[in-house]
């Protein structure tokens, strides 16, 4: 056998060995660049979430401190609105008992026209003493709220 057939032959079994070696460890390689890719994508995925539970943590606080502020800007909206209807209200207790007064003399003119057999005059009257007997009730728990508020403002 000549130097270069030893030397073909020499060649063909580094090669056969290789291949063989190559296939037989390519495996193993191959599950390792899996895990080691694996690991980075883990490493990244839970940098993400972390960074994603940073980001709900501040959602979180800003709708609370959201929910915070409304309430608080309902609270000065209301005030301001109780305010501003007790300075527009013209009505005090003067005028709640001339409406009483005003009713007692309804009741009084119905009283006079049945007797004079003016039936729906006397009707009218009634109803008119009812409704001025009915505002100023209101006009009562309205004055008297308006009151409460008052005091309810300045302590």
């Amino acid at each position: 056998m000549t130097t270069l057939q030893a030397l073909i032959i020499g060649i063909a079994i580094g090669a056969t060995l290789m291949l063989s070696t190559s296939l037989i460890l390519r495996g193993r390689w191959k599950a390792r660049g899996y895990a080691l890719g694996h690991a980075s994508q883990q490493d990244y995925i839970d940098t993400l979430l972390s960074i994603g539970a940073g980001h709900r943590e501040r959602a979180i606080q800003l709708e609370q401190q959201h929910s915070h502020d409304r309430a608080a800007l309902i609270l000065d909206a209301d005030q301001r609105i109780a305010h501003y209807a007790r300075r527009a209200n013209p009505f005090t207790e003067h005028h709640q008992q001339d409406l009483q007064g005003i009713a007692t003399v309804l009741d009084l003119a119905a009283a006079t026209f049945a007797g004079l057999q003016a039936n729906d005059k006397a009707v009218q009257a009634r109803a008119g003493a009812i409704t001025l007997r009915q505002m100023g009730e209101q006009l009562g728990a309205t004055l008297s709220a308006t009151q409460q508020a008052a005091m309810e403002q300045a302590a």
